[in-house]
């Protein structure tokens, strides 16, 4: 390389005295950004220190705050604004205690009752056997044989197939229980062979109302009247004396009776509010009760004062748990419905519970469903439960027009909800509702038989069956194959009316009610009626009978359909029958061959006699007419032997109707 080049290189790599200041300036003013950023990361990290101690203490008293809100929160805060809104409402258009005395509710007539519940039933007024009546027992010369099978009886006369209901009498074609609500007993008979024999006598502490019997199992439901709460004095609403707070609850009392004549209590279990309705599906109960509330009190954390409760096995009560009531909105009742299921062999039988705000109405249950409905003045609104082993859980929503007459006027077959209602607007009109699972409406025939009113309802399948009364009866047969377009497809007028209908065979009807006068529509005494259904277009009467009404006190409404007896293979129909309070009777038809003969008409007791009512019994805190349904003489087939029971006694027929037996219950 040339030397000078070099010289030249090295001279420019050496740098002078002023590139030496220059690079020490630089390097100090790099140390000083370096100290300068260490401090200013010092005051960071300290500034980063003190802002998470002070969002850890205030994290730490939001959570504090949190959790003492959380603690004095009103879990049950819906139910009381909804109450409290319904209180100030009544308080603000307050009525006398008088007009509240006289509780005036339109409810219409009550037509073949629902579960013996006095409350829907009409008071009887008159309708029986006159001229068929005989001091004894008068057997008819065309009276027909019972024919039947060793090891066979009747049960509950019941709406569903499967789904049974409560009962004053139960069998299991052996045994033979019968409720007395007079005694607060169950009497047990061994029934064998046109004989019976008294074999136990249980005894209730409790008003009881009906029963239940699945195989070992007996189950007595029983209303408990609790203490007269006093008035509570913090209470936003006031009460006089004359009208205090009654608490009720319902019992359910669950029997080992395998050996029934040493019944054993197997489990007890108490469910807030007077009872409503109940259905046994199995081994699974379903129990309806209903509870008011008539003063809420001012603290709304007193929940024991305005939340139902349950007892299972006499232990402490249980609130119902807030996510189990259902608060209704457009309530105008300070009410609760609740439902609970119950599996019967196991001694803490309550497996789930629901409970629902409101006023409840009618109920109907099928195999899968149980469907709640609320009246409204102008709808009804109806909720359906999915039931499975005890389990119960909210399944759909929905309304439909009008009102529901009883629990026949509802139905479900193939996942779709049936139903007649009644509109009341300037003219009575009905109508008929079908629903899908989700309650949502397919299809509807509306203004039927207008400014007549709704008797009786039946579905068989695909058909429904409507009785409706002016001055005549019409029944009219509607196709509901297709659900999405319900047709009307004829009707017959005839004098009278049914309020009850049995579903014989496919193209027979059975039709239990009154006749009546066409001119004046008012009833002059009991009516069987034979119905062909065969041609859909055009039902016709086959025969009917007419018991004449002169010395006797019975209409068809004050009969449930529990009271009646209905053998379709046999064709056979009893009901008890009436002169007086107290001369009870029995009476059984044939409608073989598309007529009805009268088989026996038997005077089961007369002025107290044999077992009789007297009136005392009935008229003990003025007219109870639990005590006096009750004490209707029921019958029962075992074998080819009809047992005939009141509350006192049993009487045996055999299968010509002679009485083999009579035992008095002690």
């Amino acid at each position: 390389m040339n030397k000078n080049i070099f010289n030249k290189m090295r001279r420019q790599m050496e740098p002078g005295e002023k590139t030496v200041s220059d690079l020490y300036k630089k390097i100090k003013e790099q140390k000083d950004v370096v100290r300068e950023k260490r401090t200013r990361n010092k005051y960071v990290a300290v500034a980063v220190s003190v802002s998470a101690v002070v969002l850890l203490f205030a994290g730490i008293s939001t959570s504090m705050k949190l959790a003492d809100n959380k603690r004095n929160a009103n879990p049950y805060e819906a139910v009381y604004k909804s109450f409290q809104e319904i209180q100030r409402e009544q308080e603000r258009y307050r009525v006398s205690d008088d007009v509240l005395d006289e509780k005036v509710i339109m409810r219409g007539d009550a037509g073949i009752a629902e579960d013996g519940a006095s409350a829907e039933n009409a008071v009887p007024k008159a309708a029986l056997p006159e001229e068929n009546a005989a001091p004894e027992l008068r057997q008819q010369e065309s009276a027909e044989n019972i024919n039947a099978e060793e090891g066979d009886f009747s049960k509950t006369n019941e709406q569903v197939e499967g789904v049974h209901e409560s009962d004053i009498v139960k069998t299991d074609g052996e045994y033979i229980y019968r409720l007395s609500k007079e005694k607060q007993a169950v009497y047990i008979i061994k029934a064998e062979g046109g004989t019976c024999t008294q074999v136990h006598k249980l005894s209730v502490k409790e008003e009881v109302i009906e029963m239940y019997l699945e195989n070992d199992r007996l189950v007595l439901l029983s209303q408990k009247k609790n203490h007269t709460a006093p008035v509570p004095e913090d209470s936003l609403r006031s009460y006089s004396p004359e009208n205090p707070m009654q608490e009720e609850s319902v019992i359910i009392d669950i029997y080992d009776v395998s050996e029934p004549e040493t019944t054993e209590l197997f489990s007890e279990y108490t469910q807030d509010g007077s009872y409503r309705t109940s259905r046994m599906i199995g081994e699974h109960l379903y129990l309806v009760s209903e509870k008011g509330i008539l003063a809420l009190p001012k603290n709304p954390k007193e929940y024991e004062k305005y939340i139902p409760y349950y007892i299972q096995n006499n232990r402490e009560k249980v609130l119902i748990d807030a996510g189990q009531i259902h608060v209704n909105r457009s309530q105008t009742s300070m009410n609760y419905l609740l439902i609970s299921g119950h599996d019967i062999h196991e001694r803490e039988s309550m497996k789930s519970i629901q409970s629902y705000t409101g006023f409840s109405d009618k109920y109907y249950v099928s195999m899968k469903n149980f469907y709640i409905t609320f009246a409204k003045p102008k709808k009804t609104r109806i909720v359906s439960l999915s039931l499975h082993d005890g389990m119960i859980r909210e399944k759909a929503k929905g309304s439909v027009k009008g009102m529901i007459r009883d629990q026949f006027s509802m139905d479900e077959y193939r996942d779709y909800f049936r139903v007649v209602t009644t509109s009341f607007t300037a003219r009575l009109r009905n109508n008929l509702y079908i629903l899908d699972e989700h309650l949502k409406q397919v299809g509807s025939i509306e203004n039927i038989a207008k400014n007549e009113e709704v008797k009786s309802v039946r579905y068989d399948k695909e058909r429904a069956y409507l009785v409706t009364f002016k001055l005549t009866d019409p029944l009219f047969t509607i196709d509901c194959s297709n659900p999405l377009k319900p047709r009307l497809l004829g009707k017959l007028k005839i004098p009278g009316y049914s309020t009850y209908m049995h579903n014989v065979d496919e193209s027979t009807v059975l039709g239990f009610g009154n006749e009546a006068d066409e001119d004046t529509g008012i009833p002059t005494g009991l009516k069987l009626s034979l119905f062909d259904v065969s041609n859909r277009a055009h039902p016709k009467e086959l025969a009917k009978f007419i018991l004449k009404r002169r010395r006797n006190i019975l209409f068809a409404e004050s009969y449930s359909h529990k009271d009646l007896f209905i053998d379709t293979e046999r064709k056979l129909i009893g009901f008890p029958v009436m002169e007086d309070y107290d001369k009870k009777g029995y009476t059984l038809f044939s409608f073989k061959n598309n007529k009805f003969v009268q088989l026996f008409n038997i005077r089961f007791s007369k002025n107290g006699e044999n077992g009789g009512s007297t009136y005392p019994d009935i008229f003990r805190f003025g007219f109870d007419e639990s005590i006096f349904k009750s004490q209707f003489v029921r019958g029962i087939l075992i074998d080819e032997y009809l047992y005939l029971l009141d509350s006192k006694k049993i009487m045996v027929l055999d299968k010509n109707y002679k009485k083999t037996e009579e035992l008095k219950f002690k």
